[in-house]
Formats: C-alpha cells, structure tokens, sequence
C-alpha cells in the first residue's frame, strides 16, 4: 500500500516537472484575472437595462423603436415614389 503511493507520488512528480510551464502561466493568468476584477468595479448603468430591454422587446416581437422605424421607412418610400 505504502509502495503504490511513493510510486504514485513519483508519477505526479514526473508529471508536474514536465508540466510546470503551462500550470505557472496559468496561475499567473488567474491572478491577473482576479486583480483587474478588484481593482475595476462593474458598472450598474441604467443605460444598459434600457438596451436590455429594448433587445427582449424585439424579440418578443413587439419592439416600439422598430415599428416606429418602419412607419418612417415606408413614409420615405412612399416619398421617394
């Protein structure tokens, strides 16, 4: 039993000597990652809802900006005819 584990740790050894480049980069990228998080705070714009909603509206199908777009499309054809 206590053979298998020294042979297994020899193994993960092996493993992390061939793998020590890609696991260090990766470290380092994640704490880059969790830094810019804390230091730059999510903005909570309202802007942003706006365009959400604006973005459920069409594709419920039922979007005002849309059809008031097309009521002035149609206008400019009926114009330019």
């Amino acid at each position: 039993m206590i053979f298998s584990l020294i042979y297994l740790a020899a193994r993960l050894l092996d493993v992390l000597a061939y793998f020590w480049l890609p696991f260090l980069s990766t470290a380092l990228f994640l704490v880059t990652v969790v830094l810019f998080a804390k230091s730059s705070p999510l903005s909570t714009e309202v802007p942003a809802e706006k365009t959400n909603e604006r973005l459920l509206d069409f594709v419920a199908g039922q979007p005002k900006l849309v059809q008031s777009t097309d009521e002035e499309c149609s206008k400019s054809e009926h114009n330019n005819m």
